[in-house]
């Protein structure tokens, strides 16, 4: 991944998203980074807590592996927060991370 990537168009479903021709549109700086964290969130939360209740110990090992991951992207020279919100059934539902990047603060859930 570099620094000033550039890559396809995503909407919240992860579908392709497209330009007024009707070319797949793309995306790049913080917008990019954005997709991209996202993306990882989403499938940290997925492998590692299967749809199992949270417990305290399971959040802080989801919110440290998200930090980890989401720190060694090139483009993030900081991670100021990492929470996860529960639903009722106190299963993880989103994911949300605050950052420092090369393009400015950038806030990201999944």
């Amino acid at each position: 991944m570099t620094e000033d990537s550039t890559g396809l168009s995503l909407d919240r479903n992860f579908d392709f998203e497209i330009d007024s021709a009707g070319d797949i549109k793309s995306v790049s700086g913080v917008d990019e980074l954005q997709k991209d964290l996202s993306g990882l969130i989403t499938n940290i939360i997925d492998n590692r807590s299967g749809g199992s209740v949270l417990t305290e110990n399971k959040q802080k090992e989801l919110e440290s592996r998200i930090r980890t991951v989401v720190s060694r992207d090139p483009r993030v020279t900081a991670v100021n927060t990492v929470s996860l919100e529960k639903n009722r059934r106190g299963t993880v539902i989103t994911g949300v991370v605050s950052a420092d990047s090369i393009y400015g603060s950038v806030d990201v859930s999944n």
